[in-house]
């Protein structure tokens, strides 16, 4: 009787241990955690005022063709879109903000003068919409649009 109460025992102590992951294998518990409590991504209004928005009239941007290893800047009216030659992409400027502010409600810009420019673009490939987010001039890194190919970035607004 007291081997089977040890043997019990013992197996439940093996039951309860967990065998190594693989090395580099990210955590079971982080990623069950992230793909339960992730919540979705909120768009905001951008909300801004009638100065800054007959100020600036288009968005200078810089393409860079990690393939051919060459890059290229362009000017982009606000509200229209550029075919990247030598590319199945489409670029859309939908807005542009010189000094970018974000509360809780709605997207504006803190000034009229160029200290945190951003531009909210839609790319397409192939005519589909494959990204829609903010390029920021400060901080390229943050959000930035991710393609195999080309890396698209904001330099900054254009004025009249």
């Amino acid at each position: 009787m007291t081997s089977c109460l040890v043997f019990s025992f013992v197996g439940c102590k093996k039951a309860e241990e967990k065998p190594p992951l693989p090395l580099g294998h990210p955590s079971i518990e982080k990623s069950m955690r992230h793909s339960t409590t992730e919540t979705p991504r909120q768009e905001r209004p951008v909300m801004l005022p009638k100065d800054t928005r007959e100020t600036w009239t288009a968005v200078k941007i810089i393409a860079y063709d990690r393939l051919a290893k060459t890059e290229k800047d362009y000017i982009v009216r606000i509200g229209s879109a550029l075919a990247l030659p030598n590319s199945k992409l489409t670029i859309q400027v939908v807005t542009f903000v010189p000094d970018f502010k974000m509360n809780d409600k709605y997207i504006t810009t803190a000034s009229n003068k160029s200290k945190n420019p951003a531009a909210q673009v839609l790319i397409q490939e192939f005519g589909r919409r494959e990204w829609k987010g903010w390029l920021f001039a400060e901080h390229p890194g943050i959000h930035p649009f991710p393609h195999d190919q080309f890396d698209i970035r904001l330099i900054g607004g254009v004025s009249k």
